[in-house]
């Protein structure tokens, strides 16, 4: 759902991401070097391990904080001179070149450094899944006793994403671009060590042109029975691809289709009907027609004659009013159906005037 995050975010964590990992990350290097010199280093091969580590060196800027495609372009150049760095033993051999990549760009130091984690997801403030759309996913900090504009031991963050997969781009294993803060239904039941792909499927810090829009359907296909109490309705939540022009290409809309598909969303939203279910029972209460005989009716009242037929709607239908869908739990899907049902109510106002 959320994209374009990359320039919103850029100012927010550059600093962060460029001075501190950087400056550890060459610290690793160092050590390697030094270990290959004092020959602490085992290998049968210091001269490409030292070639890799200067080429590591070199790329370090755009591993840690290039965009998307870049990171894939420098992956997949470094991959192509040293494929041996990229294969993990089997047991009881040695691969120097696979456990230097694993030291620099090592995440589980790094998401255990809970200062240095917290700090950026705090940065980042995403407070709901970006591929869902409908998971919490603050970070929370315990105030110091001592200091209360301090803060001690941080309580909850988000679970950090792997976009590209470490156990095949251990070289993106710490790179900005390549960790989404997510909910842990979608990065760790869903997704896992699943694949997303450039091109085929939405990434977060990508904008694009295409977006996902929802809509109930019912089964009896027809309007008027949002009305009937008796007999209600079986509503579906369906979903469709909206373009911001008619410039947008097909495989723009294809993306959308694709990562709404790939975390199974079309199902998991079935059970939040009872979302649609309330919009709807605010139509049979106070349908267009009895609203608008109740305007008629206030029209002799003169203190009352600011009170308009969008005005009522807006306080009916309020929770579902949604100016910031990214940061609300189910924002787009209900600011969708606001909009949904909006349009129904201006179609009926029309026919009755």
């Amino acid at each position: 759902f959320r994209r374009g995050l990359f320039f919103i975010l850029w100012d927010a964590v550059y600093l962060t991401v460029t001075e501190q990992q950087s400056k550890i990350c060459r610290n690793k290097i160092s050590n390697i070097r030094n270990e290959i010199e004092n020959n602490k280093y085992y290998g049968k091969d210091p001269k490409t391990l030292f070639e890799l580590l200067h080429c590591i060196e070199n790329y370090l800027r755009v591993i840690l904080i290039g965009k998307p495609k870049e990171l894939l372009k420098v992956h997949n150049e470094i991959k192509e001179l040293f494929p041996y760095a990229f294969i993990e033993p089997q047991k009881n051999e040695d691969n120097p070149l696979y456990d230097a990549v694993g030291k620099i760009f090592n995440y589980k130091n790094f998401s255990e450094t809970k200062g240095f984690v917290y700090k950026l997801t705090k940065k980042l403030d995403i407070n709901i899944c970006p591929y869902c759309n409908r998971e919490f996913i603050f970070t929370v900090s315990l105030p110091d006793s001592k200091n209360e504009n301090a803060e001690t031991e941080c309580l909850i963050r988000p679970e950090l994403d792997h976009y590209f997969p470490q156990c095949k781009y251990p070289l993106l294993a710490l790179s900005f671009c390549n960790l989404i803060p997510a909910g842990h239904i979608c990065n760790s039941n869903i997704k896992h060590k699943k694949e997303l792909e450039i091109g085929k499927h939405i990434h977060p810090y990508i904008k694009g042109r295409a977006k996902l829009q929802f809509y109930t359907d019912l089964k009896s296909g027809k309007t008027d029975s949002f009305t009937d109490e008796i007999n209600p309705p079986e509503i579906v939540i369906q979903y469709r691809i909206t373009k911001e022009s008619d410039d947008v290409s097909n495989s723009e809309e294809q993306i959308v289709a694709n990562t709404f598909s790939f975390f199974g969303l079309q199902r998991i939203y079935q059970y939040h009907i009872p979302v649609a279910k309330r919009i709807h029972k605010i139509f049979m209460a106070y349908p267009p027609e009895l609203i608008n005989d109740i305007l008629n009716k206030l029209k002799c009242d003169a203190s009352l004659k600011y009170v308009t037929k969008e005005k009522m709607f807006e306080i009916l239908f309020s929770e579902f009013d949604i100016k910031a869908p990214d940061n609300e739990i189910l924002g787009h899907l209900k600011k969708d159906l606001y909009c949904e049902m909006h349009n129904i109510y201006d179609k009926i106002w029309k026919e009755i005037e």
